[in-house]
């Protein structure tokens, strides 16, 4: 089983504070679910010791799996646009 740790000291994030950022960005944006179950909003952010938890219990079969699912959900929410966000007039001006 591969966890968020190595995944992400795969993708070159090697120190504690790094990580712990990027879970806390993604709890924030609700691209992973809060373990303690408190609604996340802007006066709401997980504590370190939530983000390490959250790193090492969200395991995958293997690596691959893994940097997949934080490349797929990260680039959702924070890079693409939904079609409908975009709208059929953004593509027909292509």
């Amino acid at each position: 089983m591969i966890n968020l740790t190595e995944a992400l000291n795969e993708l070159g994030y090697s120190s504690e504070v790094q990580k712990h950022t990027i879970i806390k960005l993604l709890a924030f944006d609700k691209i992973l679910k809060n373990p303690n179950e408190k609604e996340i909003s802007e006066n709401v952010i997980i504590s370190d010791n939530t983000a390490k938890a959250i790193l090492s219990g969200l395991n995958f079969k293997t690596l691959d799996e893994a940097i997949n699912f934080l490349v797929e959900t990260t680039q959702k929410v924070w890079l693409r646009l939904t079609h409908a966000q975009e709208g059929v007039h953004h593509l027909t001006q292509m």
